[in-house]
Parts: C-alpha cells; sequence; structure tokens
C-alpha cells in the first residue's frame, strides 16, 4: 500500500474538528448577541416606563397648579365681592361726610353757633361719633307754628333755601326741592333701596364662591391620586413588548418620591391671593374709586349748582385676606375677607348770599367717610358690614349686615384644627412641599420616579440554545454542554434586570432662579442619573435583587459610588 493511500482522511478529521468550533462560536455569538439586544430591548424598556411616570407626575403637578390658580381666582373673586359690597356701604358713608360738611359750612359761617371740626387737610373723624344735624340759628330762624315754619327771618335765609331746600327764595318761594340736602336725601333713599335688592344676594354669591373653591381642593388630590395609582399600569405596559416585568421596590420608590413632592396648606396662602389679584386694580387698590364716587356725588348736586362746591381727598382702600383690619399690610395665619376704605371731603358754599355775613371764611372741614366689610365663616360671629358716618337719614329697620359664609372644614382627629375659634374661609390647597425646597442634595424637591425591569431567561427557545452531552470516546464520562440554562456563559442565572430613573421637574422659561411650586404649569419630565439625588446609590441598591444587589454592595463597600 502507497504511503499516500496510508494518510487519507486526515483533513476531514480536522475539518470536523473545525466546523464543530465553528459552530459552537457561532452559536455563542448569537446567544450573546441575543442576550444583548435583549438588554437593550430592556433598557429602552425601563426608561419608557420611567419617563412615563415622570411624564403622569408633571402633568398631575400642572393640573394641580391650574386648580391652585383657578381656586385663587375664585378666592380673588371673593375679595372682589366683599370689596364691592364694603365700596357700596363707602358710598353710602361719602352721602353722609357730604351731607354733613355742608352742615358743618352753615353752621360755622353762617350761624355762628359752632366751631368748624378742623382745617387745613386734617380730617374730622364723624367716624367716632361726632356727626350732627341740621340745627336753627339766629341767622336762619323760622317760624315755629304751621304756617310760618317755612318761612325764614334772618340774613342767611338766601343760603338756608339753596342748602337746606326752605328759607326765602328768588319770588318769595320756601320749598327748593333742587337744594343740596334734599338732593343728597333723595340719592340716599335710592341707594338704599337698591341696597336692600342686592345685600342678600351678595351675601349669597360669596357662600357659592367659597363652596365653588373647595370642590377645587378636592380635584387636585384626586388628580394626584390618579397619577399615583398609574405608576404601576404605566410601568407595566411600557415593558411588556419585552416580555418584562415591574420590580416592586422601585414602584415604591417613585411612590415615595411622589408623596414627597407635594404637600397640603391652608395658611400662608394670601401671597397667591395677591399674586392672582394684581389684574384686578379695584380689587388690589380700588382704582379709579375716588373718581367714581366724586363724579355720582357731583352729577347729584347738578340740579343745585353745587356741583363743584365737594373737594375729595386721597381714597385709599383694597380687598385682602387677613385675621385683622390692615388694609392688607401683611398675611396672617387665620383668614377674613376684608374691604375698607377711607378718604376725606369738604365743601365750599358758592351758591347765592355767599357773603351774607362777616365775609367768606372758607371750607368745611375735611370730613372723613369710610367703609368696611369682614367676612368669616360661620364658626366665627366676628363677620360684620359698616360704614360712616352714620346715615343722616336712620332707617327703621336696619338693611342685613351679615355676609356669613360656609362652615371651614374641620380636619379629622388627630390633626389639630388651625381655624379653631377663628376665621379661616380658605380652603386647603396643596403645593411644593416647602421642606425639601431648599435641599439641593434632594433636587430640591423634585420627584425623581424608578424603573426596574426584570425578565425571566429560562423559558426562551432558540436554536443556538442546544443541550447535548460530548464525549471523546464511547466509553468515557463525556461532558453536558447546556446552552438553554446557562445562556452559553457558565455562571449566569438565567435572568435579567434594568434599571432606569427619570425626574418630574420645574422650569419657567428664561426663570432658572425660580423654585419648585404647585402654581406655574411648567413642569417637565426627562430622563436622569439615578443618583442624581443623594438617595441615588442606595435607591439602586433597593431596587435590585438577588446577586445584582450582591455586587452593588460589594462595588459600594471598596468605594464605589457608580450606578449601574
Amino acid at each position: 500500500m502507497s504511503r499516500t493511500t496510508h494518510s487519507r482522511g486526515q483533513s476531514l478529521v480536522l475539518f470536523s474538528g473545525f466546523l464543530l468550533m465553528l459552530t459552537l462560536l457561532v452559536l455563542t455569538t448569537l446567544s450573546l448577541g441575543h442576550l444583548e439586544r435583549t438588554k437593550m430591548e430592556m433598557q429602552v424598556a425601563a426608561d419608557t416606563a420611567a419617563y412615563s411616570q415622570a411624564v403622569a407626575t408633571a402633568r398631575a403637578f400642572n393640573s394641580v397648579a391650574l386648580l391652585n390658580r383657578a381656586q385663587v381666582a375664585t378666592m380673588v373673586a371673593l375679595a372682589g365681592v366683599a370689596g364691592a359690597v364694603s365700596f357700596a356701604g363707602t358710598y353710602r358713608g361719602a352721602l353722609n361726610a357730604v351731607y354733613y360738611s355742608y352742615v358743618d359750612e352753615v353752621e360755622a359761617e353762617y350761624c355762628g353757633t359752632k366751631t368748624k371740626l378742623a382745617s387745613g387737610t386734617d380730617p374730622s373723624f364723624l367716624c367716632n361719633g361726632s356727626e350732627w344735624i341740621q340745627s336753627d340759628c339766629s341767622e336762619m330762624q323760622h317760624g315755629t307754628d304751621p304756617l310760618t315754619r317755612s318761612t325764614c327771618f334772618g340774613k342767611g335765609c338766601m343760603v338756608s333755601y339753596y342748602v337746606f331746600g326752605w328759607g326765602k327764595g328768588p319770588g318769595g318761594a320756601k320749598n327748593n326741592p333742587n337744594a343740596r340736602l334734599p338732593l343728597l336725601r333723595n340719592e340716599m333713599l335710592r341707594v338704599r333701596a337698591v341696597w336692600n335688592n342686592l345685600d342678600n344676594l351678595a351675601g349669597l354669591q360669596s357662600f357659592n364662591i367659597i363652596i365653588e373653591a373647595g370642590k377645587y381642593s378636592g380635584l387636585e388630590r384626586t388628580a394626584l391620586a390618579a397619577a399615583s395609582g398609574k405608576f404601576l399600569s404605566f410601568g407595566n405596559a411600557a415593558l411588556a413588548p419585552a416580555n418584562a416585568q415591574l420590580m416592586a421596590p422601585t414602584v415604591g420608590i417613585s411612590q415615595r418620591e411622589f408623596a414627597d413632592g407635594w404637600a397640603g396648606g391652608s395658611t400662608e396662602n394670601s401671597i397667591e391671593a395677591a399674586m392672582g389679584s394684581r389684574a384686578h386694580p379695584f380689587t388690589n387698590a380700588r382704582a379709579d374709586a375716588e373718581r367714581a364716587i366724586a363724579t355720582r356725588i357731583r352729577k347729584v348736586l347738578q340740579p343745585s349748582g353745587g356741583a363743584r362746591e365737594v373737594a375729595f381727598n386721597l381714597f385709599t382702600g383694597n380687598s385682602y385676606f387677613a385675621s385683622s383690619k390692615n388694609h392688607g399690610a401683611r398675611a396672617a395665619t387665620n383668614y377674613a375677607a376684608y374691604g375698607d376704605e377711607e378718604s376725606s371731603v369738604s365743601v365750599d358754599y358758592s351758591g347765592p348770599d355767599r357773603f351774607v355775613l362777616n365775609g367768606h371764611v372758607g371750607a368745611s372741614g375735611n370730613n372723613q367717610y369710610m367703609g368696611f366689610v369682614r367676612s368669616t365663616d360661620q364658626q366665627n360671629t366676628g363677620d360684620n358690614h359698616q360704614w360712616c358716618p352714620t346715615d343722616f337719614a336712620p332707617e327703621a329697620s336696619p338693611p342685613d349686615v351679615r355676609h356669613t359664609l360656609p362652615p371651614h372644614q374641620v380636619p379629622p382627629p388627630p390633626q389639630v384644627d388651625l381655624c379653631a375659634g377663628s376665621s379661616c374661609i380658605w380652603p386647603s390647597y396643596l403645593d411644593a412641599n416647602a421642606g425639601r425646597l431648599l435641599n439641593a442634595g434632594d433636587a430640591f424637591g423634585q420627584p425623581k420616579l424608578m424603573a426596574g425591569a426584570k425578565k425571566d431567561l429560562s423559558t426562551d427557545t432558540h436554536p443556538w440554545n442546544l443541550a447535548f452531552r460530548f464525549r471523546a470516546s464511547a466509553a468515557g464520562p463525556g461532558a453536558t454542554v447546556d446552552y438553554t440554562s446557562q445562556h452559553a456563559i457558565r455562571g449566569v442565572t438565567p435572568s435579567m434586570e434594568s434599571l432606569s430613573a427619570a425626574m418630574a421637574y420645574y422650569h419657567r422659561p428664561g426663570h432658572w432662579k425660580e423654585p419648585p411650586n404647585l402654581f406655574n404649569p411648567y413642569w417637565r419630565a426627562t430622563l436622569v442619573r439615578a443618583n442624581v439625588d443623594d438617595p441615588g446609590l442606595a435607591d439602586s441598591i433597593a431596587a435590585a435583587s438577588g446577586s445584582n444587589k450582591s455586587a452593588m454592595l460589594k462595588l459600594q463597600a471598596v468605594g464605589y459610588s457608580g450606578v449601574p
């Protein structure tokens, strides 16, 4: 036999061995490639799950912000009602002050029986009980019997005719319906009739406003509860395409961060009310109120010729929520709705016989007038409404001056009722957790939402996951190659985990320094590192399971501070 014949088949043996190795390498590559693809799919799914939680949080916070703004707008409307009621009383006070100022003018200058209340710019405080009504004097004497009661016998009869409406007028006229004081009296009667029709309606409107504001508080908690309840379902929906499940620890972390991102409150909220009232100049500062009162009273006096005899001074007033009357000077803990205004007025008679006596002395004193309303909840009996000077034509039956609001909500035990024994009409509301806003290590209280995905790989069936026994000889024990359970790498647990984190963050364009809050709807969502805040590494370890948690703990023990 030739040598060539004896060497046949050697290449086939070598090729068979090479083909086996090549097959194993291909299968290993396919298995590792599949694992890498699975890992990428799971990471994308985990990112989607975390991001969906952050989106739900941002939307919920934006909804709360809009509801807060609606609540503030409603309470500004309540302040507007208080302001309107107070201003209506102030107008009545202004009518009274003008009336008494004419009396002041006549008494001081033409009768000499009373001293002028004040001079210069200091108002006389008619609101402290020093108002008076018309009295007779020697210069304006009239009869006492029915036939001569309207007959004037003094030097000031012409002044009396044009101011009080009786005396001695042109052609011997005795009664002047267009005199100053009769015109003011008729206007008072007109205003009183309007008041009696609208007074109870104003109280009812205030009642309805506070009820409406309370509804927004319930809607805020509903929005947050709905978002919190979506974390699990949103996460599982995002992981479903990858056949993975959401790990419970990460849901707990998200719930913790979400709950810590907001807090309830019912005090120190007049700041929001002040912000909300900026666009309401009347509610906020009684803009144009002085002109409105002056224009109306001058129109009333127009038939008498005395429209320009009345001078109105600086008018101040606003509507606010506070614990006491203070012109809205500061915020307070317990609230009532306030409206208050004050000003002063003087008159200078310029009609016929102006210089009938020893020369014209000048205008009357600057006589004060004001209005005030305080609306409280039903637990508080301090609500009232008043104006001054008091009416020169008092009513036999005073109008209903109470504008009581609904009762405030008493929190269940063991919570403390902050409004016990006081008025606290502002309903509860939600805002960013103030306790975390200054903590940079906690990302200023902005919620970090985590999603951990876990997938069981033991059930994967692929043609490259082989399981067979390999023996070098028929009698040898051989070795088992099981790609199904070990997935090509011995010691690898047949499961996979992925971790992702997202954040609901606050940013108003152009205002990076504005702290997170639930008053402006500028919450957004983004993916972040798991260690974006101080608890980041601890949260990552808490989210892992089995060998992954053990490995991360060992890395942490030797100073590793990274995140997976």
